[in-house]
């Protein structure tokens, strides 16, 4: 019977909680992130340096509650302060997430009958809220133009997501039409689904594996007339009501 040494028990109590620390903050995973922001708000804490005595010790008994060792730590907290603190990822985020919705017009032919590059020039909206450390908000929104793509340009923008921003909790899409910016389709989905999510095959699981990853999908009374026929569509759009515009949609 094979035995466990208590040497090795120690070991994997002791492994670190999240994997290896990235050399660009953006990278950071969701659990990286949220250990990075709640580090720097307990170092601060005057409660902190009174109770520890000095920033080492508090430093030391950080890692130790999170089960990381203190040089990992000391690693995630060198890399993340490259972006300026908590506060600086947003706009690091953001900048990379244009980066990446953007590169959609240059992948090459992901979908049959499809512009990409022209879907590209109808996304007009995007913005990271990552103000709660433990669950980031991503959104994003674009001109809508029909309904035989939809589900295909939601899971190209969530693959632009993932890759641009790895530790996204929600992201939550729509598009609009309009002068006044019309909601006309809005959906949502996890962070723990964008990972599934890869452009090259978008055109072979857009309508099918990857629609199924969205939830709270709606879509406008005018558009649910025309959704007659698109019963996977139908399926998924649950509402009965009018979708209503978000407070604000200004970049």
């Amino acid at each position: 019977m094979l035995r466990v040494s208590s040497a090795f028990l120690v070991f994997a109590l002791a492994a670190p909680a999240f994997a290896e620390v990235p050399s660009d903050p953006a990278l950071f995973s969701k659990d990286q992130y949220d250990s990075y922001c709640r580090y720097k708000n307990f170092i601060s804490d005057e409660g902190s340096l009174k109770k520890y005595k000095t920033s080492e010790r508090a430093h030391k008994a950080f890692a130790k509650s999170e089960r990381i060792k203190k040089d990992e730590l000391t690693s995630l907290i060198s890399v993340g302060d490259q972006a300026g603190g908590c506060a600086g990822f947003k706009a690091l985020w953001e900048a990379r997430l244009k980066i990446e919705l953007s590169a959609i017009a240059k992948a090459g032919d992901l979908v049959k009958l499809f512009d990409e590059e022209a879907f590209v020039s109808r996304i007009d909206w995007s913005e990271v809220n990552p103000s709660n450390s433990a669950h980031i908000v991503v959104w994003v929104s674009w001109k809508f133009k029909d309904l035989r793509h939809i589900e295909e340009e939601a899971a190209l923008v969530g693959a632009a997501v993932v890759k641009a921003i790895p530790a996204t909790g929600t992201l939550s899409i729509w598009a609009h039409k309009g002068a006044k910016k019309r909601m006309v389709f809005e959906a949502k989905t996890y962070g723990a689904n964008l990972g599934f999510m890869k452009p090259s095959e978008v055109g072979t699981f857009g309508k099918t594996r990857y629609w199924r990853f969205f939830e709270n999908i709606r879509f406008h009374k005018v558009l649910r007339r025309k959704l007659k026929g698109k019963e996977g569509l139908i399926a998924d759009a649950k509402a009965k009501t009018d979708v209503a515009a978000p407070d604000s949609q200004a970049n």
